[in-house]
C-alpha cells in the first residue's frame, strides 16, 4: 500500500462497505437499455431501473460533450482553452471515465436510506439528498425522456 493511501485512511473507508456493490454504483450505464443489476441482498436484486439508467446515460453523455466543447481551442482569441488539458490522450479518457463514474454513484441516493446504510456503511447528507433531489428532478433530464417514470432503485423480489 502506498503512504498516499495510507494517509488518506482508504483502508479505513472500505472495510466495511460491500466492495462489489460500490463497484455497481458507479458502473457506466450499458448502451443498451434495460435495468442494471447493483447486487443481491437477502436473496433479492438490488437494480438500477432502465428509467434511471436512460438518465444517467444522459447525463454521462452531458459530461462528454461538456470536456469536449472544453477542449476546443480558438487560436483568433487570446485564451486557447479553458483549462489546461493533459498531456496524453490516455490521460484524459482516464480522467474522462473517473468523471463519469463519480456520476453513476448517484444510484446510491436512488437506493433506499436503509439499503445504503446498510451495504454501502454510508448515506448521503440531508444537504446531498436535496442537492441531488434538485438536479435528478431537473426538467432538462425530463424532455428527451418524456416516456420515463420517476422509479427509485429498488429492490426486486424473485
Amino acid at each position: 500500500m502506498s503512504t498516499w493511501m495510507r494517509r488518506r485512511g482508504w483502508v479505513d473507508l472500505f472495510k466495511g462497505p460491500r466492495c462489489d456493490l460500490l463497484i455497481a454504483l458507479s458502473a457506466l450505464p450499458c448502451s443498451h437499455p434495460g435495468p442494471l443489476q447493483l447486487a443481491m441482498h437477502d436473496g433479492r436484486a438490488l437494480v438500477s431501473y432502465d428509467a434511471d439508467e436512460d438518465r444517467l446515460r444522459l447525463a454521462v453523455a452531458a459530461v462528454d460533450r461538456l470536456l469536449d466543447r472544453c477542449c476546443d481551442r480558438f487560436t483568433d482569441r487570446p485564451f486557447k482553452a479553458p483549462f489546461e488539458l493533459v498531456a496524453r490522450s490516455e490521460s484524459e479518457h482516464m480522467y474522462r471515465q473517473l468523471i463519469k463514474r463519480c456520476l453513476c454513484f448517484w444510484r446510491l441516493w436512488r437506493l433506499p436510506r436503509q439499503v445504503s446504510c446498510t451495504l454501502a456503511r454510508r448515506a448521503p447528507s440531508k444537504a446531498q439528498r436535496r442537492a441531488l433531489e434538485s438536479m435528478w428532478r431537473d426538467p432538462t433530464w425530463e424532455k428527451p425522456l418524456a416516456q420515463a417514470s420517476s422509479v427509485k432503485v429498488g429492490v426486486e423480489t424473485g
